[in-house]
């Protein structure tokens, strides 16, 4: 029996370890109960058009065709014999062009000297009797040159002639017969004009290189473009698009459009897979270019800033009043913005603010709407003066918490201008364009900040070094 109160202590103490047991594993394992913080995420880059606006000078093509048909031609040659035969020279005067939608409309004139020798005899004596004849022509030889682009990038081109417009016709009299010489020269300019034709087809295509700069704008982009103070510009492109070729007197124009997300980070990305040249995709229609870009403020800055507004301030209820000592903190769950303080004075407590983060274009800041407030104090009078708390308290405090994006703005537009005007890597490829607004396209909040996701919009383009020149 007087070994019972040891057993008793015995059976104490394996209680009290299980319990201090229990509370220790309690203390140290989290409660898989607890649900995690939820964010709305930051949507997506909007997809945008960037142009390669690309032309080809008409005076370009002229100086080709004109290197492709020489000044003068001389057909066949007079013989020293005593046979018939034809021969001349063809000169060729300045060319006219002109583009209608995407043919282009050549008019070649020429003016060409004919000879005939229309009979020729031998006499007895070894002597040659002939009869030569001499007319002038008029002509235009019309060709018509059609671009397209086919599904790979490459420019097709086709050159073809039409019917000689006739201004005025060779005919010799003999014999007060009239007869006419032009199918001779028609049949040696027919000749000719075919292969010059091909020619100016393969120079065209060379020359031009349409997928050369679609290619190189394509693979120029895909590298991160380094900005100031540590920025990069990130393009991602997605599709390629074009319009059909234009012109007028001067130019042929086409926009090759490139759709895809433009951003500016603050960070390189570690490493950037390139996207092989896609096929063409359609007919592309102008859009604003846009990139977005980063802004807003953390917690921590918001917390200090809330102080520097809040702290130290008196606020007057009814005949009362109260001072708040400082905010403890701010942080966000999900679309909410939550802030903590403390007040003293007449009344003591705390207060716990809850809104949601929205912006103020006229005064570029960010404030909180849709205000909640948990009320913590011990003064029975001041949670049954509701209405004061709300309008003498509250309603001041919201007013006053407020935090300013516009030197984020500010920066954003500088980024967003400096990066359209930057070169690429290969320095045969640049980016210029022009910012025409600049705005929050929507706050957000992330696990250590008020986000404001900015959006700047505007023209933008790529420019590959001319290589256009004949």
């Amino acid at each position: 029996m007087k070994k019972v109160p040891h057993f008793r202590q015995q059976i104490l103490l394996i209680i009290f370890l299980t319990g201090l047991a229990h509370i220790m594993l309690a203390q140290e394992t989290p409660n898989p109960s607890e649900p995690e913080i939820e964010f709305i995420p930051v949507p997506e880059v909007e997809s945008a058009i960037i142009e390669i606006p690309i032309t080809l000078e008409l005076a370009a093509l002229r100086q080709l065709m004109e290197e492709k048909i020489p000044q003068s031609y001389h057909f066949g040659q007079e013989q020293p014999d005593c046979k018939r035969t034809q021969w001349g020279t063809a000169d060729r005067k300045p060319i006219g062009i002109n583009m209608i939608g995407s043919t282009i409309h050549w008019q070649i004139p020429i003016t060409t000297t004919a000879h005939a020798r229309l009979y020729a005899i031998k006499t007895f004596w070894g002597k040659c009797l002939r009869n030569t004849k001499h007319c002038q022509m008029n002509f235009v030889i019309p060709l018509e040159t059609r671009l397209s682009i086919d599904d790979n990038w490459q420019l097709k081109t086709v050159t073809q002639k039409h019917p000689l417009l006739w201004k005025q016709r060779c005919r010799i009299k003999v014999l007060g017969l009239s007869i006419g010489v032009t199918s001779f020269f028609e049949d040696k300019l027919e000749a000719t004009l075919n292969q010059k034709t091909s020619e100016i087809d393969q120079r065209i295509n060379q020359q031009l290189k349409l997928r050369y700069r679609v290619q190189k704008a394509w693979t120029e982009m895909q590298k991160p473009i380094k900005l100031k103070e540590g920025f990069w510009l990130i393009l991602q492109p997605e599709e390629l698009r074009s319009t059909t070729i234009t012109g007028n007197q001067e130019t042929a124009v086409l926009s090759v459009g490139i759709k895809l997300k433009a951003k500016i980070n603050k960070t390189r990305p570690s490493s950037i897979t390139a996207k092989p040249l896609p096929s063409r995709a359609g007919n592309f229609v102008g859009e604003h270019f846009r990139i977005a870009l980063e802004g807003g403020i953390s917690y921590e800055e918001a917390t200090k800033i809330a102080n520097q507004a809040l702290a130290g301030k008196r606020y007057p209820i009814a005949n009362q009043s109260v001072t708040i000592n400082q905010v403890n903190r701010i942080y966000g769950t999900r679309d909410w913005v939550t802030a903590e303080f403390e007040f003293e004075g007449d009344y003591t407590g705390q207060v716990s603010l809850t809104g949601k983060p929205t912006y103020d274009a006229d005064r570029q800041e960010i404030f909180l709407r849709d205000f909640k407030y948990k009320l913590s104090t011990e003064n029975v009078l001041l949670h049954a003066a509701k209405w004061l708390v709300d309008q003498l308290f509250i309603e001041t405090i919201q007013r006053e918490l407020r935090w300013s994006i516009a030197q984020d703005l500010s920066k954003a537009k500088q980024l967003a201008e400096e990066a359209l005007n930057q070169p690429f890597a290969d320095r045969g490829a640049k980016i210029t364009g022009k910012i025409e607004s600049i705005y929050p396209k929507g706050i957000y909040l992330t696990p250590t900040s008020i986000h404001a996701h900015i959006i700047a919009t505007g023209q933008a383009a790529i420019h590959i070094s001319a290589i256009n020149k004949f």
